[in-house]
């Protein structure tokens, strides 16, 4: 019994001592490391909108923590709620507005290296560079934000920036406006408004994973070991089931969905007499070989990882909406693809990405002729 008391002592005494050093690991690298968890406290800059669902918090500032290794990037919103620096309704040079999601946003790189910013000075300030970019917005979400703020401020060009998972953000319906088509006319419909609460991902929820480096290495390590030995269904996967080879009618729906509010979004920037681009975003399973062989490996052989390039030229082609493919850029000049995102992402562009999207752009724009001294009156 003596015997057992004292080998259960060892036990509680071991463990104790081992919930303490992982307390102290914890403490020294959330407070003295600052290592947060990705979108550590998301209320320090979003907040609630009953026609967007969430859009940023007019005037914040601080550190988006965005990556497992507390990889941080200081952030600040104007007075409009813009991921930018601030600005002025009234404009007095010619303006490019940068329309789209988190990869438009650009808060995976240091402020000088984001696109607006780049864009300017590869321009020699000859234009205003906006950035109405918004994580977690779909193409619905970029739509009204435009219509409803964007366009006021008149810009000359505006160029959306087209994410894969747009396609299924768009599809999706909780927390958020969304449209959908009428079954007579196949017309876009607007629904979920106004909107009743906010995403989660962006309230301020309490997790012991917030705090715990620990628990987050776990919990990284019980979830690769789930997805080695259960790869989700390619319906779950919202990034790579539009890409594969052959769509069902709801792929289908979601693509149309996605291709008409693109069409809006144009229309919008168009009644206005300015011009419209849009931009294929980078998504590595497009560009990186090797990771088509594994996927191929893990599915089988279902993908086509041109079909929705094809389908965006497709349409944007038949409404007569310029067109801008980076996968395609790249492929063609054969650029090597290995730091133009930071190793742990497949969408976001790190600084030598936004510097290759930025100059892409101006490449195009100049080709179009749309680069000229076009101030107009702000409405």
């Amino acid at each position: 019994m003596a015997n057992v008391l004292r080998h259960l002592r060892t036990v509680g005494l071991t463990g104790l001592a081992t919930l303490v050093l992982i307390v102290i690991v914890d403490a020294f690298t959330f407070i003295v490391l600052d290592m947060k968890p990705p979108g550590h406290e998301p209320e320090r800059f979003f907040h609630f909108s009953p026609l967007l669902g969430w859009f940023h918090k007019p005037s914040s500032e601080g550190y988006w923590y965005r990556y497992s290794n507390g990889t941080k990037f200081h952030v600040r919103t104007n007075e409009y709620g813009f991921a930018d620096s601030p600005r002025e309704v009234e404009k007095t040079r010619p303006r490019i507005a940068l329309v789209g999601d988190s990869t438009t946003q650009f808060w995976e790189a240091e402020e000088a290296d984001r696109g607006q910013v780049v864009i300017e000075e590869l321009l020699d300030g000859s234009h205003e560079v906006l950035n109405f970019g918004v994580r977690g917005y779909g193409t619905d979400q970029s739509y009204l934000l435009f219509q409803h703020l964007g366009v006021h401020f008149n810009a000359d060009i505006v160029v959306y920036t087209f994410c894969i998972n747009d396609i299924a953000n768009n599809a999706t319906r909780a927390s958020k406006p969304y449209f959908v088509e009428n079954p007579d006319t196949g017309e876009l419909v607007k629904a979920g408004y106004p909107v009743g609460r906010m995403m989660s991902q962006f309230e301020n929820s309490f997790a012991w994973t917030d705090y715990s480096l620990t628990l987050r290495l776990l919990e990284r390590v019980i979830r690769r070991y789930r997805s080695e030995r259960h790869p989700p269904n390619l319906n779950q996967h919202f990034e790579l089931r539009a890409f594969r080879s052959e769509y069902n009618e709801e792929d289908e729906r979601r693509m149309r969905v996605t291709t008409k509010l693109i069409s809006r979004l144009a229309a919008a920037v168009e009644e206005k007499g300015n011009k419209f681009i849009v931009v294929e975003g980078i998504y590595q399973p497009v560009i990186d070989e090797e990771m088509k062989k594994r996927l191929v490996a893990r599915y089988g052989p279902v993908f086509d990882f041109d079909t929705v390039t094809r389908r965006l030229r497709d349409h944007l082609e038949q409404e007569g909406i310029e067109f801008l493919s980076l996968p395609e850029i790249i492929k063609e000049k054969g650029i090597d693809t290995g730091d133009l995102m930071p190793a742990w992402e497949s969408m976001h562009l790190a600084a030598p990405g936004i510097r290759l999207y930025s100059e892409t752009l101006i490449d195009r724009l100049h080709s179009l002729g749309w680069l000229k001294n076009t101030v107009q009156t702000s409405t």
